[in-house]
Protein backbone atom coordinates (compact mmCIF):
# COMPACT_ATOMS: atom_id res chain seq x y z
CA UNK A 1 0.00 0.00 0.00
CA UNK A 2 1.13 3.69 -0.63
CA UNK A 3 0.36 6.84 0.19
CA UNK A 4 -0.35 9.45 -2.36
CA UNK A 5 -0.80 12.37 -0.06
CA UNK A 6 -1.69 12.97 3.41
CA UNK A 7 -3.09 16.57 4.93
CA UNK A 8 -1.85 16.67 8.80
CA UNK A 9 -3.45 19.47 10.74
CA UNK A 10 -2.04 20.92 13.90
CA UNK A 11 -4.38 20.87 16.81
CA UNK A 12 -4.69 24.70 16.99
CA UNK A 13 -7.34 24.54 13.77
CA UNK A 14 -9.96 22.51 15.84
CA UNK A 15 -12.51 23.91 18.04
CA UNK A 16 -11.29 24.15 22.01
CA UNK A 17 -15.09 24.08 22.53
CA UNK A 18 -15.57 20.44 20.82
CA UNK A 19 -16.21 17.68 23.40
CA UNK A 20 -15.70 15.07 21.19
CA UNK A 21 -12.22 16.14 19.88
CA UNK A 22 -9.88 14.41 21.73
CA UNK A 23 -11.70 10.93 21.52
CA UNK A 24 -11.60 11.98 18.01
CA UNK A 25 -7.53 12.61 17.55
CA UNK A 26 -7.23 9.59 19.30
CA UNK A 27 -9.17 7.62 16.41
CA UNK A 28 -7.35 9.64 14.19
CA UNK A 29 -4.13 9.31 15.74
CA UNK A 30 -4.42 5.24 15.84
CA UNK A 31 -6.10 5.24 11.97
CA UNK A 32 -2.82 7.19 10.69
CA UNK A 33 -0.67 4.81 12.69
CA UNK A 34 -2.46 1.90 11.30
CA UNK A 35 -1.30 3.65 7.99
CA UNK A 36 2.30 3.74 8.77
CA UNK A 37 2.71 0.69 10.04
CA UNK A 38 0.40 -1.48 7.44
CA UNK A 39 2.76 -0.28 3.78
CA UNK A 40 3.53 -3.20 3.21
CA UNK A 41 1.59 -5.52 5.28
CA UNK A 42 -1.53 -7.62 4.47
CA UNK A 43 -2.99 -8.02 8.23
CA UNK A 44 -6.23 -6.83 8.95
CA UNK A 45 -6.90 -4.65 11.96
CA UNK A 46 -9.80 -5.48 14.38
CA UNK A 47 -11.90 -2.59 14.53
CA UNK A 48 -14.31 -2.31 17.90
CA UNK A 49 -17.28 -0.20 17.40
CA UNK A 50 -18.69 1.74 19.93
CA UNK A 51 -21.97 -0.42 19.96
CA UNK A 52 -20.23 -3.26 20.60
CA UNK A 53 -19.96 -4.93 17.52
CA UNK A 54 -16.38 -5.45 15.82
CA UNK A 55 -14.62 -7.08 12.85
CA UNK A 56 -11.28 -7.95 11.31
CA UNK A 57 -10.74 -5.77 7.93
CA UNK A 58 -8.40 -3.45 5.91
CA UNK A 59 -8.36 0.19 6.34
CA UNK A 60 -9.46 1.33 2.64
CA UNK A 61 -10.14 4.89 2.79
CA UNK A 62 -9.16 7.93 5.65
CA UNK A 63 -11.38 11.16 5.08
CA UNK A 64 -10.27 14.12 7.44
CA UNK A 65 -11.97 17.32 7.66
CA UNK A 66 -10.05 20.27 9.70
CA UNK A 67 -12.24 20.43 12.17
CA UNK A 68 -11.71 16.83 13.21
CA UNK A 69 -14.79 14.95 11.71
CA UNK A 70 -14.56 12.32 8.97
CA UNK A 71 -14.81 8.88 8.76
CA UNK A 72 -12.97 5.36 7.68
CA UNK A 73 -13.76 3.16 5.14
CA UNK A 74 -12.85 -0.96 5.49
CA UNK A 75 -12.98 -3.68 3.67
CA UNK A 76 -14.09 -6.28 6.03
CA UNK A 77 -11.83 -9.62 5.97
CA UNK A 78 -12.86 -12.62 4.15
CA UNK A 79 -15.24 -10.93 2.06
CA UNK A 80 -15.53 -7.93 -0.41
CA UNK A 81 -17.54 -6.02 1.98
CA UNK A 82 -16.83 -2.37 2.03
CA UNK A 83 -17.56 -0.84 6.33
CA UNK A 84 -17.89 2.84 6.39
CA UNK A 85 -17.72 4.15 10.05
CA UNK A 86 -17.67 7.80 11.50
CA UNK A 87 -14.85 8.56 13.43
CA UNK A 88 -17.16 9.08 16.67
CA UNK A 89 -18.67 5.12 15.82
CA UNK A 90 -14.78 3.86 16.47
CA UNK A 91 -14.15 2.94 19.84
CA UNK A 92 -10.57 1.39 19.19
CA UNK A 93 -8.83 -0.03 16.16
CA UNK A 94 -5.54 -2.21 16.47
CA UNK A 95 -3.59 -3.81 13.74
CA UNK A 96 -3.41 -7.48 13.76
CA UNK A 97 -0.14 -9.31 13.99
CA UNK A 98 1.29 -11.34 10.90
Amino acid sequence: MTIDFAYIYPKHFYSAQDKNLEERLRVIDGLTEILKRAVGSYSPSTVILKDGNSFSGFLKTLHLNREGEGFAEFIESGKKTKRKYGFDEIASITLESD
